[in-house]
């Protein structure tokens, strides 16, 4: 089983360092370092197994600029056409060994670990909004930005005029929209028909440049209007929206705050972590998570899935 680990790193490049010595032990390994990122390339540990990508670009949360990076490292990887990409977080970290991660996907080799429910079949407005980002960034920080990004949303929500249809139509096909979690695990097989899909299909990108959180929405939407739609290990579609990012995550265990933003686990979570059905845990902050790590790395990883 060979694997190919796609990352999307911007900060934190000490705990990045220990990812990636985790990972690059037993498989390879695809880096897109943002062009913002607070670190730079010299500052990264190197492997044989480490391939960083020269080509880069500046990706803003919610932005079409996620999925370029992501489009960036599919593009990379599917030349040695591996069994499996699994897209990471810099900040994400595996609650198993590479063994057996490695064991786990053998098992499930051709399975699409992705989640998704219907957007187009929602009636709520939220789903209907979709709308166009407005600034990249305007006030080049990170906190004013967000609150004018949701002033706006709120506002664009109040007004009809900004909504969009939620299906498109490709090669005389209507597609649904589908939306569920950024991270996911692919097969070959399918990671080439979505890159196929993209390439003749330039409709496709153009769609979700005007739309809300596309990295969230991109991946989904050509899976559940494929062959491969029941491949999934959720067996398909599901039908109930739940509001909880914690729904829609297929590999990942993820904490969330009263905020709504995902918050760094301790060591105080490994309990937690080590009863759950995760394969990795997000997000991880050096300072805050070693000890966590050090204990999954000594303890837990002698278990097996």
């Amino acid at each position: 089983m060979r694997i190919a680990y796609l990352i999307l790193a911007h900060t934190d490049v000490k705990q990045l360092n220990r990812l990636l010595k985790q990972l690059c032990e037993m498989q390879d390994v695809y880096l897109h370092v943002d062009q913002k990122a607070d670190f730079s390339i010299d500052e990264i540990n190197d492997y044989s197994s480490l391939y960083i990508l020269t080509q880069r670009t500046r990706c803003y949360w919610g932005d079409i600029s996620l999925v370029e990076a992501t489009l960036l490292l599919y593009r990379a990887a599917l030349q040695k056409k591996y069994d499996r990409y699994v897209l990471l977080s810099g900040q994400d970290y595996p609650l198993y060994a590479q063994k057996d991660l490695q064991t786990f996907f053998a098992k499930h080799a051709d399975v699409e670990f992705i989640r998704g429910f219907a957007i187009t079949d929602k009636n709520q407005d939220y789903f209907k909004i979709q709308q166009r980002h407005f600034m990249k960034p305007f006030f080049h920080n990170k906190k004013a930005d967000r609150f004018l990004h949701h002033l706006l949303r709120y506002g664009i929500t109040k007004n009809r005029l900004f909504y969009k249809k939620t299906d498109l139509i490709l090669q005389g096909q209507t597609y649904t929209v589908y939306g569920g979690g950024q991270w996911h695990a692919l097969t070959h097989a399918f990671a080439s028909y979505m890159m196929d899909l993209i390439d003749t299909q330039p409709k496709l990108l153009t769609y979700f440049q005007t739309s809300y959180a596309p990295d969230e929405m991109l991946f989904q939407t050509i899976l559940f209007n494929s062959p491969f739609r029941d491949h999934t290990f959720k067996k398909g579609v599901e039908a109930a929206y739940v509001d909880d990012i914690h729904r829609w995550t297929a590999l990942h265990v993820m904490k969330i705050n009263a905020y709504g933003e995902v918050s760094p686990y301790s060591n105080d979570d490994y309990a937690y972590l080590k009863a759950s059905e995760a394969l990795f845990f997000r997000k991880a902050v050096s300072g805050i998570s070693d000890t966590l790590i050090d204990r999954l790395e000594e303890e837990f990883y002698a278990a097996s899935i």
